[in-house]
């Protein structure tokens, strides 16, 4: 449509916003949204760089915000409140928003998905509440290369799956909090080059699986794995590369492994001092190269109720 000079738009009572209605609207500063589920399709609001704020708080059912559909609204968009039951933002749905500061969940009541990259390359985002929710899940490079400066996920008491690449390169990071929950998975790259995470709670956890490179290249200070119960497995480099800041690592666990290269220093950086799996309970499994050139590491506690241990080269 023809809406250079549209300023504002009520669609309290819609349901369904068809495929670019009103991209480009460049005056756009008010939208309304409402309806029991509602469907915002592909490039919908694409370009409307008036967009000052988006509260989907009316909105009673399943909320789905599909491709691009806020795509470059970026010259005043700097909050969104969203809501509904369920909520599911797919891909690149405000990828290129270089406003936007704050992401409120706290009012989705149901499910809150978050695909792939929907949020990235939006270095001004700096605070996400992801509210109270029994599950949750953070697709691939969803918040690639923001400015969160700290996550904190302890309200998420079901399933909460974080992808590949889900905070790499969140420079401004500063700490993680997973709270207590059954299974976690962290994916290969998940906070990959966040430089200036310095503190990772792993809370309560029965079975923790940390992938490929996760933290590699970040800066915590310690890891302190007692609270795990199950099966823990660091997988290859996934603290490879701390830049000279960790010195402790305190394992726990029934079962214990860990991959190629996970503790990997580089030969001008040698960080960990000590290694403590006094709180492993099971079978210990340590591979190759698992704490290559870690050359100040002088203290390795082992425990008297590791049933096994088992070397790599």
């Amino acid at each position: 449509i023809d809406c250079e000079s549209l300023t504002s738009v009520n669609l309290s009572s819609v349901n369904n916003i068809e495929y670019s209605a009103f991209q480009g609207c460049t005056s756009l500063t008010s939208v309304v949204f409402g309806g029991t589920n509602l469907t915002i399709t592909i490039t919908v609001f694409q370009g409307c760089t008036s967009l000052r704020t988006l509260d989907f708080t009316n909105v009673s059912g399943t909320l789905n915000i599909n491709d691009n559909a806020f795509q470059d609204a970026d010259n005043n968009l700097t909050s969104v409140v969203f809501g509904g039951t369920n909520l599911i933002i797919i891909t690149d749905a405000f990828n290129l928003n270089t406003s936007l500061r704050t992401l409120d969940f706290t009012n989705v009541s149901g499910t809150l998905t978050i695909s792939n990259s929907a949020f990235s390359n939006i270095i001004s985002l700096t605070s996400v509440n992801f509210g109270t929710r029994t599950d949750l899940d953070i697709g691939e490079s969803a918040f690639l290369n923001t400015g969160i400066k700290s996550l904190d996920f302890t309200n998420v008491s079901g399933t909460l799956t974080i992808s590949e690449k889900a905070f790499q390169g969140c420079t401004n990071l500063t700490s993680v909090n997973f709270g207590t929950r059954t299974d976690l998975i962290i994916s290969s790259e998940a906070f990959h080059t966040a430089i200036r995470l310095t503190s990772v709670n792993f809370g309560t956890i029965t079975n923790l699986t940390i992938n490929n490179n996760a933290f590699q290249d970040a800066n915590i200070e310690s890891l302190d794995f007692t609270n795990v119960s199950g099966d823990l497995t660091i997988n290859n480099s996934a603290f490879a590369y701390m830049n000279n800041i960790l010195t402790s690592v305190v394992f726990g666990g029934t079962n214990l492994i860990i991959e190629n290269n996970a503790f990997e220093s580089d030969k001008t950086k040698s960080y960990i001092e000590s290694l403590d799996f006094t709180n492993v309970s099971g079978d210990l499994t340590i591979n190759t190269s698992a704490f290559k050139n870690n050359s100040g590491l002088t203290s390795v506690i082992f425990g008297s109720s590791n049933t096994s241990v088992t070397f790599g080269n």
